[in-house]
């Protein structure tokens, strides 16, 4: 979570938290909007 250190609370929409915080998902309102008009699956970023 040291990528969000810094980032406006204001623009969050959500954070999900996997695995006691083995993954930590933070999504923004501009990421929420885009997924709206355009859905895809999500993977984990280290999914090979």
């Amino acid at each position: 979570m040291s990528a969000a250190v810094g980032y406006p609370s204001s623009r969050i929409y959500q954070i999900e938290v996997f695995s006691y915080g083995a993954e930590i998902r933070a999504y923004t309102y501009g990421f929420m909007q885009r997924m709206a008009e355009r859905p895809r699956a999500l993977m984990p970023i280290g999914w090979h």
